[in-house]
């Protein structure tokens, strides 16, 4: 597949050693895409409407927002303005970014049917086979105990 200028820029705007680069390159993405096929009506009915997002893009998506401990609404800003998270679920500063609404649908898609828990058992699998493990950051309170 060949890169845009505007993936290409965005490439060599983050750094060598950036984390979730790492990780995207770690992770054999393609392996779990049959576990995220059947989650759109639209997939199954072969049936007319929008095209939905890819659904590589948004597991990633859904992803980076539990990683970093993001309410939808701020996982869709960070999709907008982190050149790091666009890169990361391979969008382009002139790509669609999912809204809310569509990630909170697509997360209880995954949820409903069955399919979130086996997924992260394959990311945390696929990153322990390369000696690492990801620590979900956890919000302490400014509540004095």
């Amino acid at each position: 597949m060949q890169m845009s200028f505007g993936a290409l820029e965005l490439a060599e705007r983050l750094k060598r050693d950036n984390v979730l680069m790492k990780i995207d390159a770690l992770i054999e993405w393609e392996e779990l895409r049959p576990k995220l096929t059947g989650l759109y009506k639209r997939e199954l009915s072969h049936g007319g409407g929008q095209e939905p997002f890819d659904v590589l893009l948004m597991f990633k998506a859904i992803l980076l927002g539990q990683w970093h401990s993001l309410s939808d609404a701020a996982l869709e800003q960070a999709l907008c303005v982190r050149i790091d998270f666009l890169q990361f679920c391979g969008l382009s500063l002139s790509d669609a970014i999912p809204d809310e609404t569509t990630l909170c649908r697509f997360r209880n898609r995954l949820v409903i049917n069955d399919r979130l828990d086996g997924l992260l058992g394959s990311i945390n699998e696929q990153l322990q086979s390369h000696g690492l493990m990801i620590k979900v950051r956890q919000e302490r309170s400014l509540m004095p105990r």
